[in-house]
């Protein structure tokens, strides 16, 4: 099955073969527990009285879609102020979990158990003029801060992820006060502001003193879970020629390592992965295009012609016949961070279920025999990442690939240097050429919303 647009000769295309590829650019929570507040923007340190909670007041509403979710920008600096909070402790009602998809990209930030996390929204929150705040397990939110959808929402929620850890770590002091601990500790907030907004991203974080997968804070008869594996993403392989054809991004195979070992009762082995990484081919065909850069025009009429044919390129949805190769590479490098993203998306839920297999030591005197059986049969290792390739290739398929979309804007982006270039050719030969570029905005390669996924 292949999708591709008709767009003539030099369509950038997209197509699904064997190997699978993507052809573009082509020719063509407790009442004695601590609580805190928080708010992305301005966070809030207080001073303590009767009762005193760290919390922020509301800020400005969503601005950005479930996208950023998978963005990697860096965050803007905080400022911090002090204000006085309302005395009474708001009660905890019975909430919900946190949505799976979420719950698993957290636990993997944290290398945490959430599962016992529970979210409430409510007008608690917003009677101590929080945005949210956390006590114990239980996390506050006021009406409409929940928002997963929103780069804000998701810093929030990472922000009061990190207090639960910090809780059960036992970094939290708790003095004595009527009514509930207080909690003024602005270093705690300012560690939270950081590893939150890290862990809304997708990065690893470690709260400091945390112990992984802990509940309540107790470390006595506990197993620590081993580290979660992130995909290691290599650099693309990337080729170019001179001929006709379209250009592809094609994913390489996963390349996956497993380990095993023996519970404690020694009476099974769990499946473990130690490494995982993944990249692309990416090649590139110039053939029907002129390229300004190496073969600059020698006309009047040239650089006219050069200076529209580029500037269309974003509206167009397709190559014309003048263009640069670094601008095709820039169209596939963005289809590779579309991948990176798909496949970051379906990984953490995938490495659980990986995680959950088992076969019984009587079946399997070794690891390497363990390693064996749990890759093996309809429900084994091996079906399971094949599954997950399935799910995160599908998944990059539905992103757009046509005129106006984000390949192509970040094909124009680099384009536009080469339009200067002609533009100022131009000037220096007192010819009269289109002014400006092409500046479409920019914007993370992945924006679709979240999709369950349960392996």
């Amino acid at each position: 099955m292949q999708r591709k647009c008709d767009c003539g000769d030099l369509a950038e295309d997209k197509e699904r073969s064997a190997p699978i590829q993507r052809l573009t650019a082509g020719s063509g929570e407790s009442s004695a527990a601590p609580r805190f507040g928080h708010n992305f923007g301005d966070v809030r340190v207080h001073h303590p009285g009767p009762q005193t909670v760290q919390r922020s007041s509301p800020e400005s509403a969503r601005a950005k879609t479930e996208a950023a979710y998978f963005d990697d920008e860096p965050e803007d600096e905080h400022a911090k102020i002090e204000r006085p909070v309302a005395p009474d402790a708001p009660p905890i009602g019975s909430g919900r979990a946190l949505p799976e998809p979420v719950r698993a990209r957290m636990e993997t930030a944290f290398e945490a158990d959430f599962s016992e996390v529970r979210i409430h929204e409510g007008p608690e929150a917003g009677s101590i003029g929080a945005a949210a705040y956390t006590r114990g397990t239980d996390i506050h939110f006021a009406p409409g801060r929940y928002d997963l959808s929103s780069r804000p929402g998701q810093q929030l929620l990472g922000h009061e992820l990190t207090h639960v850890v910090q809780q059960r770590a036992g970094r939290v002091p708790i003095p004595q006060a009527k009514g509930g601990a207080i909690v003024q500790d602005s270093g705690l907030e300012a560690e939270a502001d950081v590893l939150g907004a890290k862990a809304a991203r997708g990065g690893p974080v470690r709260v400091q003193g945390s112990t992984s997968g802990l509940r309540g804070g107790s470390t006595q008869g506990v197993l620590r879970p081993v580290q979660c594996a992130g995909i290691t993403w290599n650099a693309a392989n990337y080729s170019s020629d001179a001929a006709a054809g379209s250009s592809t991004t094609v994913e390489e195979p996963f390349n996956i390592t497993y380990k095993a070992s023996q519970n404690k009762a020694k009476t099974a082995w769990n499946l473990q992965v130690d490494s995982i990484s993944g990249g692309v081919d990416i090649k590139v065909h110039t053939g029907g295009s002129r390229d300004p850069v190496a073969t600059p025009p020698t006309t009047e009429a040239e650089a006219k012609d050069a200076v529209t044919v580029m500037k269309g390129y974003y509206a167009r949805g397709k190559r014309g016949t003048w263009h640069t190769e670094a601008a095709s590479q820039a169209h596939e490098m963005h289809h590779y961070k579309e991948w990176k993203c798909s496949a970051n998306h379906y990984w953490p839920p995938t490495e659980k279920a990986l995680k959950k297999l088992s076969v019984p030591t009587a079946g399997a005197a070794t690891e390497a025999d363990a390693i064996t059986a749990l890759r093996a049969g309809a429900g084994g290792a091996d079906a399971k990442m094949t599954a997950f390739k399935d799910k995160a290739h599908d998944y990059w398929f539905t992103l757009a690939d046509n005129a106006k979309s984000r390949p192509y804007a970040a094909g124009q982006l680099v384009l536009n240097s080469a339009i200067k270039g002609v533009q100022a050719l131009a000037t220096t030969n007192k010819w009269t050429v289109p002014k400006g570029t092409n500046s479409p905005s920019a914007a993370s390669p992945c924006y679709k919303g979240w999709l369950k996924y349960s392996p």
